[in-house]
């Protein structure tokens, strides 16, 4: 029992549905007749404002595509060529490295060998000025003994002297005190 009230809903609000869709088509087709020919201007004015818009921003689209592949390509290159740079570069360091070590090493061994030169010099040096040493003190000391030598007998040769001028003097002593004495005895007589 319930549908039908339904039914009968449904069948009233169909005419009413009806009247409002002709109403309407009658409101649309008087505001064709008077706007139509505006709003088609205007319909078309905005669908070639949207089309060249819509061309503007595809050719925006399609510059700034291009740009950023220009750009990214370029990117590309100068990467790729600073990669070669850094790597030649590092290559021409590590070889400069080697070089440098290398020379370094030449260097350390030829002044290892200068230093063992060196060192065997100084002992042969110091072996040879010890000799020397050795043989100039003996020189020294036998000069120094003929020197003593001499000296103790130009000593006692003086000493000698020394004493025999002494014994004169001694005598010339007594000589004196005998004439001192008989003067004495003849002044007393």
């Amino acid at each position: 029992m319930s549908k039908q009230p339904n039914e009968a809903k449904t069948r009233s609000a169909e005419p009413d549905n009806n009247a409002a869709a002709v109403s309407s088509e009658n409101l649309n087709q008087i505001r064709d007749i008077l706007f139509g020919a505006q709003d088609r201007a205007y319909t078309d004015r905005f669908d070639k404002l949207e089309q060249a818009l819509q061309q503007k921003a595809n050719n925006l689209h399609s510059t700034i595509e291009g740009r950023f592949s220009q750009l990214e390509s370029m990117l590309k290159n100068n990467m790729e060529e600073l990669s070669k740079r850094l790597i030649a570069e590092q290559q021409e360091r590590n070889n400069a490295l080697d070089t440098l070590s290398n020379e370094l090493a030449d260097l350390a061994k030829e002044m290892q060998k200068k230093l063992d030169n060196l060192d065997d010099q100084l002992h042969m040096s110091d072996g040879d000025l010890r000799k020397s040493l050795v043989e100039e003190s003996e020189k020294l000391s036998t000069a120094m003994h003929n020197k003593y030598q001499e000296l103790s007998s130009a000593l006692e040769q003086q000493v000698s002297q020394l004493n025999d001028s002494k014994t004169d003097r001694l005598n010339l002593a007594r000589l004196f005190n005998d004439v001192a004495a008989r003067l004495e005895n003849e002044n007393n007589q």
